[in-house]
């Protein structure tokens, strides 16, 4: 008995093994690759074929398909030939939203729109090396009642494990976030290139509530957010990888938030190149960028245990921003509001930034609830000069505002504002203006336990304090190297 039940196991792997080396090509299911032809109904039987058989890749050939909504299933690999591409219908009636997912989140406002679509699916694979294109700007927001979020992504897979999207392919025109991944366990995205400005909110990929994500070698360029790490509903973010990527976004290349209601912990980003979009035409942000890296908790959650290295920022207005605020917001009706957050042990490390615009980097948390342990290793910073009046520094916490770059980057610092702090560290800073240079490039408020070494700093002309610092304790302070003026001036 206990031989036939181990060759009936052995004979049914054997089964599902040779199921996952099927293809199915789509145009045995009547899929027509004109551009024209609607193959919903098609392309949708070659997917539920496949997953009945067990599995396997589902095959698009060379050509333009034409489709609505597509549901993934398990086991399911879904396949691009080169020169082959997934076209979306701009029709909205062709994207009926899908039932209320088991898990809930702040944007599902009535059922996700998707172009690809699944929901507590295992094993299901997008890959490449064929095109993937929304047409999404069919689905601008004054086009749509309620509320934007109805407009389709472009792939959403909520609740899923073991999911690979990989091969070359190329993701363009989503009609709002290009990629969502929702409360998904073992992530693999690598080996992919974004173009999204179609429609407003055309993220790059956003990994919302994840355990286990391994993402590298995107090549992006948005309107809106790059690498965009979130937390919409309770489950937290977690164990995350990013490296070897180029990121151009209107808005923030890098970013962790702003909804964080199941926060971040342990996300590693390394190896990204940070550049200005190519293209022209902008909804919002900057042609330029608004900021390369933005870490913040908004509604409560924490942040914690975030590593960001090997990165060269080039153009944006803001190089990056750390924050801790209390927007409040709750992710869905009958939740309680959630509480002031956490944000702590971070470490930036290996910054190269250029050509940016004269606003400075900041760290900010609210009063008595600082952010904490913060260490900035091996930051190199060349930025414009600013020789006009000092501006004086804002009293508003805008502790309620969304967290944006633009709250504090207007200060009275040329390259760091730090406010409600603890134990931050600055271990071998490098800063230089190409023109002359008013403000002080530190400038420190309620901050305990400041550690500034090993800095190196030039200015061209009379060169200003160095550190200017109120309610600072706990200074561990040494001189910058090639530095004209004076180093610090503390005031209570």
């Amino acid at each position: 008995m206990k031989k036939l039940i181990i060759t009936a196991l052995l004979l049914a792997s054997l089964a599902t093994l040779q199921a996952a080396d099927r293809n199915f090509e789509v145009t045995a299911y009547g899929a027509k690759g004109d551009g024209l032809t609607k193959n919903t109904v098609a392309l949708q039987k070659a997917i539920d074929a496949c997953a009945a058989a067990g599995g396997g890749k589902v095959v698009l050939p060379k050509g333009r398909y034409l489709t609505g909504s597509l549901t993934l299933r398990s086991h399911v690999e879904l396949h691009l030939d080169e020169d082959a591409t997934l076209l979306g219908s701009t029709l909205m009636e062709d994207y009926p939203p899908h039932p209320f997912p088991k898990f809930r989140s702040l944007r599902d406002k009535g059922g996700f729109p998707a172009l690809i679509y699944a929901e507590e699916a295992e094993q299901v694979a997008i890959t490449g090396p064929g095109t993937i294109d929304g047409q999404g700007a069919a689905f601008q927001p004054a086009k749509v009642s309620n509320n934007e979020d109805i407009r389709p992504r472009g792939i959403l897979f909520v609740s899923c494990k073991n999911v690979r999207v990989e091969g070359g392919l190329y993701l363009c025109n989503a009609g709002s976030w290009t990629q969502h991944y929702l409360n998904c366990e073992n992530v693999e995205v690598h080996n992919i290139e974004v173009f999204a400005h179609a429609t407003a909110n055309n993220d790059c990929i956003d990994i919302d509530g994840c355990r286990h994500v391994r993402v590298s070698g995107i090549r992006g360029d948005t309107y809106d957010d790059g690498i965009t790490l979130k937390a919409t509903g309770p489950a937290d973010c977690e164990d995350v990888v990013v490296e070897d990527c180029t990121i151009a976004s209107h808005c923030a290349a890098i970013k962790c938030g702003t909804e964080s209601t199941g926060g971040f912990r342990h996300i590693r980003i390394s190896n990204i190149s940070v550049v200005p979009s190519v293209a022209g035409k902008l909804v919002y942000g900057s042609r330029r960028g608004a900021t390369g890296i933005g870490l913040m908790i908004a509604d409560g959650g924490t942040l914690d245990d975030v590593t960001i290295s090997n990165v060269t920022i080039r153009g944006p207005r803001s190089p990056f921003f750390i924050r801790l605020g209390n927007r409040s917001r709750k992710y869905m009706d009958g939740v309680a509001v959630p509480p002031v957050g956490v944000v702590r042990n971070i470490t930036l490390s290996d910054i190269t930034i250029s050509d940016v615009q004269s606003k400075c980097s900041w760290i900010c948390g609210l009063p008595d609830h600082p952010v904490e342990n913060v260490t900035l290793r091996n930051i190199r910073i060349v930025a414009p000069g600013f020789a006009g009046k000092v501006p004086a520094l804002a009293t508003d916490e805008k502790g309620t505002n969304y967290p944006s770059e633009n709250l504090f980057y207007s200060q009275p610092a040329s390259a760091l504002f730090i406010r409600h702090a603890r134990n931050i560290t600055l271990d071998h800073l490098t800063f230089a203006t190409t023109t002359p240079e008013t403000r002080p490039p530190l400038l420190a408020v309620d901050v305990k336990g400041l550690t500034v070494r090993k800095a190196e700093a030039t200015v061209p002309g009379e060169c200003p304090v160095f550190l200017r610092g109120m309610g600072v304790k706990g200074l561990k302070f040494t001189a910058p190297k090639n530095w004209g003026g004076k180093g610090q001036e503390i005031t209570p």
